[in-house]
């Protein structure tokens, strides 16, 4: 701009508090050149807005404003809204003069902020801003930065500091702080800076005398009739209450780590070492400042660190991975840790999210373990050995037997001697009893084996059950037992192995006979719908010694009886009951025992029923 132009308008509002110009080119509508206060007072230097739009400060302002102006001589007065450069926008008054130069017509703009000292408040009695004012929970303050006297303040305000509307205004600002800010709050003053918002930490004093922490912010505000401060204000004593807190958990937390018999690392995914607690000397022989250079990876076996890379990239804030390796230690030896891992949650931003390993040293139980295991896998060899050993010799004992048994049938059909045919009779029963036993072995090793395949087909259970009880007639006669068959009112039919189902009938039978002295053993068979199914039931009911409560587990249990050793009361190897429970599981079926102590026993076998016509 020609030198003569400024001295014409700029060199006139020289004084202490120049008000904003601007110099506006006719016809164009461009900025032709701005002083100082401007510069300040909008945030845009000269260069920015030479050759730029009006409407580049002043969105809203019609340039029929402009055009309108008669002459030279005329001035005009409007309001606006200018647009800082930080995009805040200010009202203010325009104050419009047209003049010529050199032939070319301009205008000369001087801008007033509509803020001042008297006025402040009343400026923003427009409703939007008037309704965010009072209305905002933030206490806000606007004071005289020459006097630092309250000129307004909002309900937030009164409602932190206690005062009145009306003791507000016109007190200090510095009465509502902290005797010992003194000093601090004439620094905070002397060192606000007029183009940005200044943030400070200072303590001050309600009317209740209660010392609260306060967050303040203070914009200067350049008005026509004088500076101004606004200054909001957050209460920040819970803030600091909690920080000193966590501090105090931090250094707790620290000394917990620090002593910890544990080994206590903080990694990032990728596994770089932030901190290692001092067990790490003790448990790997490293030192935390040797582990820290380093990567946890170099130390993990490789077996196991694809492992620990997966469970790691797996976590969440609320979850955990728990897992064993083996890390090598100081003398390339490797030893087993059993370690949890917790994502670290942190507010802060951090280039990459870290991880809290906290592990102990396992080595001595792995061991143990890995003994146990070894001594199980023996365990399993000696039973699978018993077993084999079982069949081989319940299969050499069942030939010569059933030709015994055979021979002994032959020959007391063709004997009449009375005495020489009871003991025919003994040799048989003995034998049978000798063979059922051979059987219970065979059967055992069988499902041990897992070679005891049942084979299915439709049977009527009536014609099982008469030919599994036949055998035991003789022996009940003998001992005054009643053994009786209710078969029911119609055939009964099942899908099931016939021959496992004998074999459990045999063991269920021989057992009620054996454990009755005198009385009976009745034997019968009914539908039973349970839910949507319906069942045949083979109940086995006896009046003998019965099982005392609490054992009927034992009595169930592969070699055991209820009374047991050199003088118990009945023969037997402790297999029957066992084994019956077992072959049951094989065909579908399931056994309840129910049993009172000197009255009997009552079994039963659920089998599923087959519908047939």
């Amino acid at each position: 701009m020609p030198l003569n132009i400024k001295h014409m308008f700029y060199d006139k509002s020289v004084s202490e508090n120049p008000p904003a110009i601007w110099i506006i080119k006719s016809g164009e509508v461009t900025f032709y050149s701005i002083n100082s206060t401007a510069e300040k007072e909008f945030l845009y230097s000269e260069d920015e807005l030479l050759g730029k739009s009006i409407l580049k400060v002043c969105p809203s302002f019609s340039l029929n404003e402009l055009i309108i102006l008669p002459n030279s001589k005329n001035r005009k007065k409007i309001s606006t809204k200018i647009r800082r450069k930080d995009g805040m926008e200010q009202a203010a008054k325009l104050e419009i003069t047209s003049f010529n130069f050199e032939n070319d017509n301009y205008f000369q703009i001087v801008i007033s902020p509509l803020v001042s000292s008297n006025s402040a408040y009343n400026e923003l009695t427009d409703y939007f801003y008037s309704y965010t004012f009072n209305t905002s929970p933030v206490p806000v303050i606007i004071l005289e930065k020459k006097t630092l006297k309250i000129i307004q303040v909002n309900d937030g305000t009164i409602r932190m500091y206690g005062h009145s509307h009306d003791e507000f205004i016109g007190m200090k600002f510095t009465n509502l702080l902290h005797p010992n800010e003194a000093d601090n709050i004439l620094r905070i003053f002397n060192t606000l800076k007029d183009d940005s918002q200044n943030r400070f930490e200072i303590k001050q004093v309600t009317k209740s005398e209660r010392i609260i922490d306060a967050e303040i912010f203070i914009q200067p505000v350049k008005s026509f009739e004088g500076d101004i401060l606004i200054i909001t204000v957050h209460d920040i004593s819970e803030k600091k209450l909690a920080l000193k807190l966590l501090e105090s958990n931090l250094n707790n937390y620290r000394l917990i780590a620090n002593n910890s018999t544990d080994l206590i690392i903080r990694q990032t995914l990728n596994g770089k070492i932030n901190y290692a607690s001092p067990a790490s000397l003790k448990l790997l022989g490293f030192t935390p400042s040797f582990l820290t250079i380093n990567n946890i990876y170099n130390f993990i076996h490789p077996a196991d660190a694809e492992k620990l890379k997966k469970g790691m990239h797996n976590l969440t804030e609320s979850g955990q991975f728990k897992t064993r390796f083996r890390i090598k230690d100081s003398l390339n030896r490797y030893i087993w840790l059993e370690s949890t891992s917790t994502l670290l949650v942190d507010n802060k931003p951090v280039p990459e999210p870290e991880i809290v390993l906290v592990a102990r040293d396992i080595s001595g139980q792995v061991e143990i373990e890995n003994k146990l295991v070894e001594a199980n896998e023996k365990a399993k060899e000696i039973e699978k050995l018993k077993h084999i050993i079982l069949a081989n010799i319940s299969h050499e004992m069942r030939t010569p037997l059933q030709s015994i048994l055979g021979f002994s049938q032959n020959i007391k059909g063709r004997i009449d001697n009375g005495e020489l045919a009871d003991d025919i009779d003994n040799i048989y029963e003995n034998g049978q009893r000798l063979l059922r036993m051979v059987n219970l072995f065979l059967n055992l090793s069988y499902m041990e084996a897992n070679n005891f395949l049942p084979h299915f087909e439709i049977y009527d259970i009536i014609s099982i059950v008469k030919n599994a009880a036949e055998p035991f007639v003789n022996t009940a006669q003998k001992k005054n037992i009643t053994l009786t068959i209710a078969p029911g009112e119609k055939p009964l039919f099942v899908n099931t192995d016939k021959v496992i189902l004998r074999d459990i009938l045999d063991n269920l039978i021989d057992n009620a006979v054996k454990f009755t002295q005198n009385g009976k053993v009745e034997i019968s068979m009914a539908e039973r719908k349970m839910g949507r199914q319906n069942y045949i039931v083979l109940t086995i009911e006896d009046s003998g010694i019965g099982i005392p409560p609490g054992k009927e587990n034992m009595a169930i249990q592969e070699f055991r009886q209820i009374s047991e050793g050199l003088n118990r009361n009945y023969e037997g190897i402790g297999l029957g009951l066992s084994v019956a429970k077992r072959l049951a599981e094989r065909i579908n079926a399931r056994i309840s025992i129910n049993s009172i102590v000197g009255k009997g026993t009552t079994i039963e076998v659920y089998l599923v029923k087959e519908e047939t016509n």
